[in-house]
């Protein structure tokens, strides 16, 4: 979604100019992993944290949602 990038990009922008901290909550980490730079993953106990990257690996995505999940990517 273009307003969902829209945002993404003005946090990430306000993060490195301004040096703010931002936390973004979200299920969509198709999108999400190219604006953070660390990644936090709790179904009601934290599974990871760590990389951004690596939240895309099936046997975290799995442990996460609790069953087998495909990453989309949305290109821009």
């Amino acid at each position: 979604f273009p307003g969902q990038q829209t945002v993404y990009e003005l946090l990430k922008k306000l993060r490195d100019e301004k040096g703010f901290t931002v936390i973004t909550v979200t299920h969509d980490v198709g999108v999400v992993w190219k604006y953070v730079d660390r990644a936090v993953c709790i179904n009601r106990k934290l599974h990871y944290h760590g990389e951004p990257t690596a939240i895309l690996k099936p046997e975290i995505l799995r442990i996460v949602y609790g069953t087998e999940v495909v990453p989309l990517f949305h290109r821009h």
